[in-house]
């Protein structure tokens, strides 16, 4: 990962800091903007409530995979991990 701050080049390696922007994250973001602007119609207001409840959903399992990973870590129980690990990666990947 390269980031370019005040015309310098800093390199950062880190594991799960990534965070990808998920189709529901985009759509809070666009309607958020709008209520900025205007009130949202009924309509937009189910849209956003929905979008909190898949993003509360994502959250807590994703928080939930990243405990069991630490305890598996802690445990030193390599295979669980990994099972964990590739659970979070398919949570990344495809979403909740």
């Amino acid at each position: 990962m390269m980031y370019i701050i005040n015309n310098d080049i800093s390199l950062f390696s880190y594991s799960r800091e990534v965070f990808t922007i998920k189709p529901f994250h985009q759509r809070m973001a666009e309607l958020w903007t709008l209520q900025r602007s205007r009130l949202l119609t009924d309509d937009e207001i189910q849209e956003m409530a929905h979008c909190l409840t898949v993003n509360e959903n994502y959250c807590w399992k994703m928080a939930q995979l990243e405990n069991w990973s630490l305890m598996a870590s802690m445990s030193h129980d390599s295979e669980w991990q990994h099972e964990i690990c590739g659970r979070i990666d398919k949570l990344t990947a495809d979403g909740p």
